[in-house]
């Protein structure tokens, strides 16, 4: 293992960044992190951690190269939040535009699990762009594409139901999902950096469990010490406010994720995959109003 890297986090202030900082730092890489702003809540907590902050936009080009100079390694998350696909397809080709007039010796970038299935997702799609745009730049790379996290069960939508006894989802009882822990993600983020060229090219979808929505209850149903039903729906409700993720929940019943987790747990043991029990059994529920 190389250690000591320099290494840029794009979107260290985020869920998926901060897990791969939290997972970097103990490595004992030199870690820098771009955000907007760099008295946020967010920004504060990688401070916390010994990262060293530079305030940028993702879409300015002398940000990137300015946070990119003397770095090694960058790890990149983006996102259609605020500009769509459109955006984060902007976003994804400054990156990796940036990434090679800086020389940098490994991109590695978040993207999502499947992506490049022709999933017609909205924010699978502006991914996988993103992947072809970096997969003939020249710039050596890996794709990590994880699947639904876990960590999303911690969401206000579905506490609210959790508090009322009901794991509500747009998708079948009986269809199975696969899963991944952020702290995963984090993980098998510091690995890719650790590994380098054994791992250039490489695009890679991520899952530490699969389990049916109704599986899914009866593990909270156990970790929290309440009776947790399922409680499935049509994702055709959730268009009105959203098409992507109806799209995605859509997806989810008809098709759904293909990681090999079998693979991934002989390949990267290092990872520590979670189950979505021992995940669950982590966490504080706080399910009071």
């Amino acid at each position: 293992m190389d250690e000591g890297r320099s290494i840029l986090v794009l979107g260290g202030t985020g869920n998926i960044g901060g897990a791969a900082v939290r997972s970097l730092v103990p490595r004992g890489h030199h870690i820098r992190s771009m955000t907007r702003n760099i008295h946020s809540a967010g920004a504060r907590r990688l401070v916390e951690l010994d990262v060293e902050l530079i305030e940028g936009d993702l879409l300015d080009r002398e940000s990137l190269l300015g946070a990119m100079f003397g770095t090694d390694t960058v790890f990149a998350v983006t996102t259609p939040a605020g500009g769509g696909p459109e955006g984060e397809v902007r976003q994804g080709r400054a990156i990796v535009d940036a990434a090679r007039e800086a020389g940098v010796g490994h991109l590695i970038y978040s993207s999502v699990a499947s992506a490049h299935r022709n999933t017609g997702i909205g924010h699978f799609e502006s991914k996988y762009e993103i992947e072809q745009y970096l997969a003939v730049s020249g710039v050596p790379y890996t794709i990590s594409g994880p699947v639904f996290v876990m960590d999303n069960f911690l969401m206000p939508v579905y506490v609210q139901g959790l508090r009322e006894g009901v794991l509500r989802m747009a998708m079948p009882h009986d269809r199975s999902l696969q899963l991944v822990s952020f702290a995963n993600v984090g993980a098998f983020a510091a690995t890719l950096v650790d590994r380098r060229e054994g791992v250039f090219g490489l695009r890679i979808d991520i899952a530490g469990d699969e389990l049916s929505g109704t599986e899914i209850a009866s593990h909270l149903s156990a970790t929290i010490g309440r009776e947790i039903r399922f409680e499935g729906s049509d994702p055709e409700h959730l268009r009105k406010d959203s098409e992507d993720m109806a799209d995605m929940f859509k997806w989810f019943g008809e098709v759904g994720y293909e990681a090999n987790i079998d693979a991934l747990q002989k390949e990267y043991p290092d990872v520590m995959w979670e189950t979505f029990n021992e995940w669950s059994k982590r966490q504080e529920w706080r399910l009071t109003n």
